[in-house]
């Protein structure tokens, strides 16, 4: 047996052309394999930096929501104490109305007001708008700033009274 006989030289050329081929394909490989972790790692790296945005975006929504909060308690607080002065100008209002309605009260029931009247006219206003607001009260003071020409918001800061309060007394004056 020849040591290079053509059978064994085919046999190792074969086998050399095997062994270069297959370093050649891991060489390939490995060629591939390094691109795709650089593209793992330049992925990896872009989702740290998305991650990062989201956490920052997520703290500015944490801050601008508890402004907002803090601006809807300021408005709710606002809005109660404003209904608190609301509620306490229509209990204002209701005194007004009840001291009013009793200084009206207050008329002499037993004159009927037709007596006060002739032919739609009135005879003696005076004498009538006294016996309907008694002098030296606020109301007879309304009727004579008014009388003298002064509006119902000039009487109303003179007298420190509601301007509807002042209204209503001109009004029931004229009426009656």
């Amino acid at each position: 047996m020849n040591p290079l006989n053509p059978y064994s030289v085919f046999t190792l050329l074969t086998g050399l052309a095997f062994a270069i081929i297959c370093i050649v394909l891991i060489l390939n490989e490995n060629k591939k394999l390094s691109t795709y972790v650089k593209l793992a790692d330049e992925r990896e790296r872009q989702l740290k930096e998305v991650i990062n945005d989201a956490e920052l975006i997520i703290e500015e929504l944490n801050k601008l929501s508890g402004y907002i909060m803090a601006e809807m308690e300021k408005k709710k607080n606002e809005l109660q104490d404003a209904k608190q002065c609301i509620e306490a100008d229509i209990a204002r209002l209701n005194q007004e109305t009840r001291e009013l309605l009793n200084s009206l009260s207050g008329v002499r029931k037993d004159k009927p007001f037709s007596m006060h009247l002739k032919k739609g006219k009135r005879q003696d206003e005076r004498a009538f708008e006294e016996e309907l607001f008694p002098s030296g009260g606020k109301y007879s003071e309304v009727l004579r700033l008014s009388r003298e020409g002064m509006d119902t918001g000039e009487i109303a800061r003179k007298l420190r009274m509601g301007k509807g309060e002042v209204q209503l007394v001109l009004k029931s004056a004229n009426r009656v």
